[in-house]
């Protein structure tokens, strides 16, 4: 059983005799810089779906602004948290 172990082994390793070391591209750097080189900056028209998003970002944030300066802070007795406080007879744990 030795023997054919090696046999093989043998013949996987004889197999790769035959092989050639690959050869790369010799143009592909310069195909490279080439492609670098040809990019153009952003269109004005490639910009409007940013733009949509920054006028959206904008408006959630003046609506949080403006939701916030308008709740009542100073009194929590309307609040939903003493609501429920109250409603489940909650109590602060004094440790």
């Amino acid at each position: 059983m030795h023997m054919q172990q090696e046999q093989w082994v043998d013949e996987v390793m004889s197999s790769l005799g035959g092989l050639q070391k690959a050869e790369g591209n010799p143009f592909l750097h310069t195909r490279v810089l080439a492609t670098l080189e040809g990019t153009t900056p952003l269109k004005r028209g490639a910009l409007k779906p940013l733009y949509a998003l920054a006028s959206v970002v904008l408006v959630v944030l003046m609506l949080n602004v403006f939701l916030w300066n308008k709740a009542d802070t100073g009194s929590i007795e309307n609040s939903a948290i003493s609501t429920a406080v109250s409603e489940y007879d909650l109590t602060a744990i004094d440790y």
